[in-house]
């Protein structure tokens, strides 16, 4: 997959997804490196799973919440190799990862995050 936005960091991506669909909602998976956006309903949340392009195309060019979920995107969207799309809150095994949190990496190492 092209990267559509090379110039851009996953930092800044990051804040302005924060920025378009709440800081709160966004979540940065690190040991699988995916993104999600989470869209709250009222009687469940639903996650949208982004790949690091799909996540700077989404900043660069913001969709509603609704066409995220239905999966109505544009012509130039970059596509996963492996079609991850969307996960239910309940699948989902990772949170939001602060400055100052631990967490383990693929080799299930040890790795203290510092800000």
């Amino acid at each position: 997959m092209i990267d559509p936005h090379p110039q851009m960091t996953l930092e800044y991506a990051l804040k302005l997804l924060g920025h378009e669909y709440g800081a709160e909602n966004v979540v940065h998976w690190r040991v699988s490196n995916l993104i999600g956006i989470v869209v709250k309903y009222p009687r469940e949340n639903t996650t949208v799973t982004l790949t690091l392009e799909q996540a700077k195309y989404l900043a660069a060019h913001p969709l509603s919440v609704q066409d995220l979920v239905a999966e109505r995107y544009p012509e130039e969207w970059p596509k996963a190799a492996n079609n991850i799309y969307e996960l239910t809150r309940d699948n989902i095994i990772a949170e939001p990862v602060d400055a100052d949190e631990t967490v383990l990496d693929h080799r299930n190492t040890l790795i203290v995050a510092r800000s």
